[in-house]
């Protein structure tokens, strides 16, 4: 299911992972409770040598991986990646994800072949908490002799409702990534695994029940496993307000009874009981670990492949990894001996803290050279400002990550003419007070936060350093906006009065203590044809709808609006610099290599371009 999510071939593939949670908790309190019964205690040590050897090993040799082929990779991927490695080797990479917050910033990054192993560092943070909770809930029901198993299930109970509730109060319908990254609030679903087995082990009429009616239950229970794998979709919020639990709870009666049916012979059974689908399962760990690596490296750029052939390219290469994974690695470790090497507990745990240091190593060594993100992806900043003196005057510049990319090109020029530079650019982030949402009507992540930084970065500039001069360049504002609970398509008249009342404000925040305004048409990507999507109705065109070509649509309405405030905006069009003779936009110009993502500017890119707006300005316009 994963695999096929990560492929674009199953749109609720992604609970898969809800299900991998459910087997695992069912599993390790199902162990955990037979120990407990027969030995009347837990032997910890034990049990987390066990899942060391089981885990540990092919982990090790993905992250070694993983850290050799970060230093091929471009200084500012290199930056990234030492901390997913890092924070992978740690198993808390749920938490860097979370504390990062990669989702606009990774648009314009190679993906990390480590972001997978989020669930992993989930499934460890259980091993390591729950083992203790569960001997302790199970030793006070044995001393007290009156609680019993009752104990156990009371734990599991309060955990559940707990993670349940903290999931919901979590979402963010903007950007769900804490709710979903969480150890807490994917909890439940753990915690609904142990709570089946606990039953099992407990409550023999829900078991009897079960087997009886095993062959039902588990057809039943797989329909709806595969049927929300194909109909349920990742932005769908029902899975924060139930939808997740729901799901849990089918697919631990599924788990139920399988193990209380073994001896019907139900469809299901017979499936799960097939010779390759026993052999996937046995590998499947080391499926997990590499399947999504393969995907980021075998691309149609990398290996001349697109559609279907592609996807068996990158399930083949899986396989092959997982086979040899599993059978030199996995395999023989688990088993407990390397060679002649007997691998108890002191030859285990020093041999994972000697990996962790050698990989962790390794992994700084590799991604030696590693830069900050630049500038136009920071979200964290403050007013950008360059002071030259002697000082002819100051000119200001305002937009959204592609206006930063050009700020070194402003410095450049300006400090050619004596101008000082200030800039209120923010990464995503449109320049005014419009709520922008996507194609789903959702809010972007970061538009709250963007609203109160354009209204009080855009002052403050104004206010500290009167710019005589402001140039606005932003692309961010071609989206669809959210207005009194409706969402105004683009293009539609409703829509474009109540841009163009956005950019009123806009401007008159730019212009309250006299500054003119200069506004800068966005330049046309790489690789887009200047005459295409100019009409507003283009963008409800398919082949328009992709914010690369809308940008011939926001010129568009950019006209119009400046055409009714000439006294206090002028208008440059970079077209006759970027895209000459109305052709597809070159990536090279005059031996320049204009974007270094094919949207942001190189330096270079940026001093060029500059050049040309500035030459576009009518004659004494700049200070």
């Amino acid at each position: 299911m994963v695999i096929a999510y990560h492929l674009g071939m199953m749109g609720g593939g992604f609970l898969g992972v809800d299900l991998f949670f459910v087997l695992s908790g069912f599993l390790i309190t199902t162990l955990l409770l037979r120990e407990f019964a027969s030995n009347g205690r837990i032997d910890l040590v034990g049990f987390w040598l066990r899942r060391a050897r089981r885990l540990l090993p092919a982990l090790f040799v993905l992250l070694a991986v993983m850290a050799v082929w970060a230093g091929t990779t471009s200084p500012f991927d290199r930056g990234v990646l030492r901390w997913d490695i890092l924070s992978a080797l740690g198993y808390v990479a749920n938490w860097h994800f979370i504390a990062v917050g990669q989702s606009y910033f990774l648009q314009f990054l190679s993906p990390s072949p480590v972001t997978h192993l989020w669930s992993l560092a989930i499934e460890e943070q259980f091993y390591v908490v729950w083992p203790l909770l569960a001997f302790a809930a199970l030793a006070f029901a044995r001393l007290t002799r009156v609680w019993g198993r009752r104990a156990v299930l009371a734990l599991l109970v309060a955990g559940i409702v707990a993670s349940v509730i903290s999931l919901a109060l979590t979402y963010n319908r903007s950007d769900p990534s804490f709710a979903y990254y969480a150890t807490f609030t994917r909890a439940h679903e753990l915690l609904i695994g142990a709570l089946g087995a606990t039953l099992v082990a407990g409550a023999p009429r829900v078991t009897n029940f079960l087997g009886r009616h095993a062959a039902i239950v588990s057809a039943v229970g797989l329909t709806a496993i595969v049927a929300a794998a194909v109909f349920v979709s990742d932005i769908d919020s029902i899975y924060y307000f139930g939808g997740s639990t729901a799901f849990s709870v089918v697919a631990a009666a599924l788990v139920i009874a399988v193990v209380a049916g073994s001896g019907s012979r139900g469809y299901v059974l017979r499936l799960l009981e097939l010779r390759p689908v026993v052999w996937l399962g046995a590998v499947s760990y080391g499926a997990y670990l590499w399947h999504w690596p393969m995907i980021v490296w075998l691309t149609p750029a990398t290996t001349g492949l697109d559609g279907p052939a592609l996807a068996i390219a990158r399930v083949g290469a899986t396989l092959l990894v997982t086979t040899a994974s599993f059978y030199v690695v996995e395999r023989p470790i688990r088993r407990g001996t390397l060679g002649r090497i007997r691998l108890g507990a002191p030859q285990v745990f020093a041999g994972a803290a000697v990996c962790v240091l050698v990989v962790g190593s390794l992994t700084v060594a590799q991604t030696q050279g590693a830069q900050p993100l630049p500038l136009y992806l920071d979200l964290n900043r403050d007013l950008l400002s360059n002071t030259v003196s002697p000082s002819r005057g100051t000119i200001g510049l305002v937009g959204d990550s592609v206006a930063t990319s050009l700020y070194p090109g402003f410095v450049y020029w300006g400090a050619s003419r004596s101008l000082s530079v200030v800039a209120a650019t923010f990464p995503d982030c449109s320049l005014g007070e419009a709520v922008r949402v996507d194609k789903n009507g959702i809010p972007f992540a970061n538009d709250t936060r963007c609203i109160d930084v354009a209204v009080t970065q855009q002052t403050a500039m104004v206010e500290q350093f009167n710019p005589s001069l402001i140039f606005w360049s932003s692309g961010r504002e071609r989206y669809d906006i959210l207005q009194d609970g409706k969402v105004l398509a683009g293009g539609t008249p409703e829509w474009q009065q109540a841009v163009f009342a956005d950019w009123d404000s806009v401007l008159a925040r730019l212009t309250r203590r006299g500054a003119h305004v200069v506004l800068v048409l966005p330049p046309h990507n790489t690789g887009v044809n200047p005459t295409s999507c100019t009409k507003p109705s283009d963008l409800s065109v398919s082949g328009c709808t992709h914010p690369y070509f809308q940008d011939g649509v926001l010129r568009t309405e950019y006209r119009l609006w400046a055409a009714g405030h000439q006294s206090q905006v002028t208008l440059i069009n970079p077209d006759p610099a970027l895209c000459p003779n109305d052709e597809v936009c070159p990536a090279v110009l005059s031996g320049v290599t204009l974007r270094s993502d094919g949207v942001h500017y190189t330096q270079q890119g940026a001093v060029l371009v500059v050049k040309a707006l500035f030459s576009f300005l009518p004659p004494g316009m700049l200070p």
